[in-house]
């Protein structure tokens, strides 16, 4: 009964402890060193920039620097998808002419990361992000900010796997 008691004790006193290797450091500096877009949407690498910088920015679990970290990170933009979810029929007199128009949007964006410690990878994962939007009067602004709320949605998810990781 005694040995079952620290047994138990010892469990409940590591909760929520990570014990690392005798070489291995945990990562709490992080740099972005690229980030290369493979679609044809021009200014997506910029959003990505940007939304990763802000995320790791502004969560407490990693610093964000530009030179001497701990690990970097290389982001490859590998799938940017806009999927059309909603439709409503148009008006129209004469009913075998009716037909339906899309009025609400998906962007998709799919987000490669690699990390580096020194020369060698140490993780590679995938995140995926999306934002939505509907036909307003400026169709262009509107998908733009679909764009943004997806790169942050999958910067989130990038935060959140790097914590798991370390």
């Amino acid at each position: 009964m005694k040995y079952l008691v620290l047994g138990f004790l010892f469990l409940l006193s590591s909760c929520g402890y990570r014990i690392h290797k005798g070489n291995e450091q945990a990562i709490r500096s992080l740099t972005l060193i690229k980030v290369e877009n493979k679609t044809d949407e021009a200014r997506l690498s910029n959003y990505v920039m940007s939304r990763v910088r802000n995320a790791i920015s502004s969560d407490n679990r990693f610093k964000l620097v530009e030179q001497a970290a701990d690990a970097e990170i290389k982001c490859t933009i590998s799938s940017y998808m806009i999927k059309g979810k909603g439709s409503a029929k148009q008006q129209s007199s004469d009913k075998e002419q009716q037909s339906y128009t899309t009025n609400y949007w998906a962007v998709e964006i799919i987000l490669d990361f690699s990390v580096y410690e020194g020369d060698k990878v140490s993780l590679k994962f995938s995140t995926t992000g999306s934002g939505f939007y509907t036909k307003l009067s400026d169709l262009n602004s509107a998908r733009q900010d679909a764009i943004k709320q997806a790169c942050h949605v999958a910067a989130l998810q990038m935060l959140d796997k790097l914590a798991m990781a370390w």
